[in-house]
């Protein structure tokens, strides 16, 4: 998976707090109408209005078959969760994440393509995003666990920063706040920019003695 996000904490001028939805985007009929006519033009337009924060081009993304978006929604180890303005235009997205898992039972979750519209920075609105990925995989190791007193209930967050175009420090300072940590970084390769990784540990860790290794992502394209 591996697309970097964008800066969640970019200067736009402060406003006052805005009520808004936070949605998951389901693996249906009906979401798969929401992805392609409200996520598809969100993400062609994060990637215009901020292409250097991702590895995915407008150009290349322009040119996805409905059937390779249709596709990505529906990948079993995928989730896209976005948040509406509630009061106003309730159709349009001012933020959105997609949640990846490792693999099929893995503890390790990976959060891409995090974009917020800039008229929508500094409201809460990315920390919420970030809570509700967390708390969907948290529940889903919760579920696998019943019955299975070993199983762990926690998982592994990360996700990465490109450094090319990216105030890294406000970037880091925003990802601290909401639980996250640097667990490593790569420099810049074939003129697409360094990464940060950041990582954060959420659940319950039942055994106590357990030492949990960063899994060393590495800076992958995403389809």
């Amino acid at each position: 998976m591996g697309e970097p996000s964008a800066d969640p904490s970019s200067s736009s001028p402060r406003t006052h707090s805005q009520p808004y939805t936070i949605s998951m985007i389901p693996q249906t009929p009906e979401g798969i109408t929401i992805y392609l006519n409200h996520y598809r033009p969100f993400r062609l337009k994060m990637l215009e209005l901020s292409p250097e924060a991702f590895l995915t081009t407008h150009s290349t993304a322009s040119s996805f078959l409905q059937s390779t978006w249709e596709s990505r929604l529906l990948n079993p180890l995928g989730r896209t969760f976005f948040a509406t303005n509630s009061e106003t235009n309730k159709s349009e997205i001012l933020s959105s994440l997609t949640l990846w898992r490792n693999a099929p039972n893995s503890i390790n979750w990976e959060i891409t393509a995090l974009y917020t519209l800039p008229s929508a920075r500094r409201q809460g609105i990315a920390a919420a995003l970030i809570k509700s990925a967390e708390d969907y995989a948290v529940q889903q190791m919760r579920s696998e666990a019943e019955g299975e007193p070993e199983r762990e209930e926690f998982c592994i967050l990360s996700l990465a920063v490109r450094k090319k175009g990216n105030n890294v420090a406000k970037v880091t300072k925003f990802y601290e706040k909401v639980g996250f940590f640097i667990v490593g970084s790569e420099n810049e390769q074939n003129d697409q920019g360094g990464v940060v990784w950041f990582e954060k540990k959420v659940g319950i860790l039942r055994r106590k003695n357990r030492r949990i290794r960063p899994r060393g992502m590495k800076y992958n394209s995403a389809i």
